[in-house]
């Protein structure tokens, strides 16, 4: 039996477990099946060379394995480039190393390195499947480890730890399998037995992590989602009881308005300019904005009286789209979350400005909220707030609500007038 053997199933193993490592850190732009495809038909390639030149040469291991896996992670994830680099070279280093370190360990317990063990495959296959054991362990450990602290995900890091018991126990194992295959003449059923078993697994490790590490997005997204339905409900309690609020102000208003301007015809300089002054506090009072959609109307002066309070300027101007085609939930989910942001952000600048402005060209309808910002942003927009996992899930909110509209989310810094900008864009079926 040829050593190209167990290589080709370590290629196999080590496609499994690159996929494991970017899509642990990054979301993914296929199904985990066409990813998966993907990764062992490159890895394939990366194999390649070995059968050709029927010779496991280890410089061109390294570099055939670090391009495939910088095209896989560029073609199939949501990465830069320059992060492709980076994880590649990781991976890379973590590979070479643990075949490293599976050589020591292998010529200090039974005296002879595993690579030159060409008498008997099965010697070979199994050295070699520990150093893949070994490899997916560290690889399982970094990876859940930047994900963490990059994501803050979902549940404790000591119960993510505790699925590398599986895999650690399998190493144990095939160690001890090394060992009985060396010291004892094993039948060949019982070699063909031990190479299926070993790479069976390996594989199910990996299997068992990605099943795992599907389970844990999956929960990460329900508790992005209720955090989203939590604020939503929030928001549209807090608009319903405004909205009794300007209807009760609005009665309170015309009727007072009424007895003023009979008593401004009484007569009296100063009885005029007392009840002037009155009126226009009134005024400042009552509702900014009448775009013909109730639900835009009250947003609006939700916001325009929290920044009066927080003493931010709040201009707009809604003339030709009063985005009526946009369902109320949509709405307040699209607008709350731009708003809370703006805000959050034109408090802590020096202007302390927003302005709204709604346009229409053709079958789209736009909208342009500009905010003060002395600070620029991250380029993924990041949250910047303590609590991550509760907050910066409004931005993904606005994206998945805009797709309903095939709409989009665009955003601009400018640095010279320190703003930002941010354009909705809404396709208007009714138009």
């Amino acid at each position: 039996m040829s050593n190209l053997i167990p290589i080709a199933i370590a290629c196999f193993i080590e496609g499994f477990i690159t996929y494991y490592y970017f899509s642990t850190n990054y979301e993914s732009k296929f199904k985990p099946f066409v990813s998966i495809l993907m990764i062992e038909g490159l890895y394939t390639l990366h194999f390649l060379p070995n059968a050709v030149l029927k010779d496991n040469n280890i410089f061109v291991n390294i570099f055939t394995c670090f391009l495939m896996t910088l095209i896989f992670a560029k073609l199939c994830f949501d990465i830069s480039f320059k992060s492709c680099i980076f994880h590649s070279a990781i991976l890379i280093f973590i590979m070479v190393a643990t075949e490293i370190i599976a050589e020591v360990g292998t010529e200090y317990f039974v005296g002879r390195i595993m690579f030159v063990m060409n008498s008997d495959v099965v010697y070979f296959f199994v050295g070699v499947a520990i150093s893949k054991a070994l490899y997916f362990v560290i690889v399982y450990f970094v990876a859940n480890t930047l994900s963490y602290k990059k994501n803050h995900a979902v549940g404790s890091m000591s119960k993510t730890y505790l699925n590398l018991l599986y895999p650690m126990i399998v190493l144990i194992l095939l160690v001890f399998l090394f060992r009985i295959s060396l010291e004892y003449q094993l039948s060949k059923t019982l070699l063909i037995a031990t190479i299926v078993i070993t790479s069976a697994s390996i594989v199910l490790c990996c299997l068992t992590a990605i099943y795992t590490q599907r389970i844990q997005k999956r929960e990460n997204e329900f508790a992005e989602l209720k955090a989203r339905e939590q604020k939503n409900e929030m928001d549209m309690q807090y608009l319903n009881l405004l909205e009794q609020k300007n209807q009760a102000m609005q009665i309170l208003t015309h009727d007072y308005k009424n007895h003023l301007f009979a008593l401004r015809n009484m007569g009296g300089t100063e009885q005029q300019e007392y009840i002037d002054r009155i009126t226009k506090e009134m005024n400042a009072n009552r509702n900014t904005c009448h775009s013909g959609n109730h639900t835009l109307d009250i947003i609006i002066n939700k916001y325009v009286t929290e920044c009066e309070l927080k003493g931010v300027t709040f201009d707009f101007e809604i003339k030709i789209s009063n985005l009526g085609f946009v369902s109320d939930y949509d709405l307040v989910t699209i607008l709350g979350n731009l708003l809370d942001n703006a805000l959050e952000a034109a408090l802590n600048s020096e202007a302390k400005t927003i302005t709204f402005k709604t346009n229409k060209i053709n079958t789209y309808d736009s909208v342009m909220l500009t905010n003060s910002c002395d600070t620029p942003p991250d380029k993924n927009l990041k949250t910047t707030k303590q609590n991550k996992k509760l907050h910066g899930v409004g931005l993904k909110s606005v994206t998945k609500t805009l797709k309903q509209y095939s709409g989009e989310l665009e955003w601009e810094y400018n640095s010279d007038k320190r703003e930002f900008v941010a354009t909705v864009i809404l396709l208007n079926k009714e138009a």
